[in-house]
This record gives structure tokens, sequence and C-alpha cells, in this order.
């Protein structure tokens, strides 16, 4: 698998990870 597809995988997964993360701290307020 060329290097440039891990990355954004890679990407996408943290992004995916932010996401979550940040809704999850809007729903606690």
């Amino acid at each position: 698998m060329p290097r440039l597809v891990i990355a954004e995988h890679v990407r996408q997964l943290i992004d995916r990870t932010d996401t979550t993360r940040a809704w999850e701290l809007f729903s606690a307020w």
C-alpha cells in the first residue's frame, strides 16, 4: 500500500477521533 494512502487513512481516523471527542465535550456541557 502506498505511503500516501496510509497517511490519508490515518488522517481520516484522527479527524474522526477528534470529532467524536469534540462532540463528547459538547454533550457534557
